[in-house]
C-alpha cells in the first residue's frame, strides 16, 4: 500500500489497522481501502485521484460542518482560519455579533450561555451551534428523589396480545400514581430524537394516562 493512499486514508479517519477478537492484528487491503474510501466520495484508483481526494479532504477542513458543539459559559472552538465576523442567532431570536479571534491554532469566540441549538454565520459558512450545558441536572443535596421507567412493549395486561401497548401503560400509570408517584406519562418523542414529537402515539390514550 502505498505511503499516498495510507495518508489519504488516515485524513479520512480509516484505520490501516484493525485487532480481531482474539487480538491479532490485521492490515487493511489497499483495494478495501479504496473501496472505504470511494464510498466516502474520495477516488482513489490511480495517483492522480489520490491527489485531487486529498486536496478536497484538504478543503473540507476549512470549511464547518452542518453541526458543531460548545459548552455552555465556555469559548466556541472552531477549525477556521483567519478572523472573521459573526453572526449568532439564539432559539429565542436574540442576535449576538463581534468578531473571532485566533487562539492556540483555533477560531475561538466569547462563551454561550444559552444551552440550545442556535444558528451561526461565520466566514461564509453556516451552521447549526449546538451548546449543552456544562454537566447534567443534579439533585439537592439531603432529597432521595425516584422514578419509574417501563418498556412499553414489556408490559402486560388482559387480552393484550402478549405485547405491551397503551392500555397496560394506563395501567401501570394508575397502580404507581396510587402508590404515591407523582406523576406517570408515555415519552412525547421518539426513540430516536428528543426533537421529533412521537406521532404514533394515540394522544387521547395518552391524555388519560397523564
Amino acid at each position: 500500500m502505498t505511503e499516498t493512499l495510507l495518508a489519504l486514508a488516515g485524513s479520512a479517519g480509516i484505520a490501516a489497522r484493525w485487532r480481531d477478537v482474539r487480538g491479532e492484528e490485521h492490515d487493511v487491503s489497499p483495494d478495501t481501502m479504496r473501496h472505504l474510501l470511494g464510498a466516502l466520495d474520495l477516488p482513489a484508483e490511480t495517483p492522480g485521484q489520490v491527489a485531487d481526494s486529498r486536496a478536497r479532504l484538504e478543503e473540507r477542513r476549512l470549511r464547518l460542518p452542518p453541526l458543531c458543539t460548545a459548552v455552555a459559559g465556555q469559548r466556541v472552538l472552531l477549525g477556521l482560519p483567519d478572523a472573521p465576523a459573526y453572526r449568532l442567532t439564539l432559539e429565542d431570536g436574540t442576535v449576538r455579533e463581534g468578531r473571532a479571534f485566533q487562539a492556540n491554532g483555533l477560531l475561538t469566540f466569547d462563551a454561550v450561555d444559552q444551552p440550545g441549538y442556535h444558528r451561526l454565520e461565520i466566514g461564509g459558512e453556516r451552521t447549526v451551534l449546538a451548546v449543552c450545558p456544562p454537566r447534567c441536572h443534579g439533585v439537592a443535596e439531603g432529597t432521595r428523589p425516584w422514578g419509574l421507567a417501563a418498556q412499553l412493549y414489556g408490559l402486560r395486561r388482559r387480552g393484550d396480545g402478549g405485547i405491551g401497548d397503551f392500555g397496560a401503560l394506563a395501567e401501570l400509570a394508575r397502580a404507581t400514581t396510587a402508590r404515591g408517584h407523582p406523576r406517570s406519562r408515555s415519552p412525547p418523542f421518539t426513540p430516536s430524537s428528543p426533537r421529533i414529537p412521537n406521532a404514533s402515539r394515540p394522544m387521547r390514550r395518552h391524555r388519560a394516562c397523564s
